[in-house]
């Protein structure tokens, strides 16, 4: 079932994995996750990959605790992610969804989180 929208919400897309390393448009959904948040809000968003909600603007700082690890591994820095989403946020680099049927491609959980946090809703079931 699709949520409905209650108020406009954008995504942007932010590079990981290789597409990051080398500059390039990912060209499969592990390259990378996809940032909601609702344009001119609080600051508030949500980031999602292709295996559900990856953190929110609610969980930043935690990503401290992670990065010299992921730099050990070679991994991509949390911190550079968690900035890039701040960012384009704050500069509402997005693109509104929900035009062009982007609101089914929300996976379950941010959905769910989306409809907790009052940016949208499960519509009604019919009898």
């Amino acid at each position: 079932m699709e949520i409905k929208l209650r108020k406009p919400i954008s995504s942007t897309t932010i590079r990981t994995g290789a597409a990051r390393r080398e500059g390039r448009q990912p060209s499969h959904d592990g390259e990378c996750v996809t940032c909601y948040y609702v344009p001119g809000g609080d600051g508030t968003y949500l980031v999602e990959d292709n295996a559900g909600v990856s953190w929110s603007s609610y969980d930043e700082g935690e990503a401290d605790d992670i990065s010299d690890e992921a730099r050990e591994t070679g991994a991509d820095d949390p911190r550079e992610l968690e900035a890039e989403a701040r960012d384009d946020v704050a500069r509402d680099r997005g693109e509104p969804i929900g035009a062009v049927g982007d609101v089914a491609t929300v996976g379950g959980e941010c959905a769910n989180i989306m409809v907790q946090w009052g940016w949208a809703e499960w519509p009604a079931e019919e009898a």
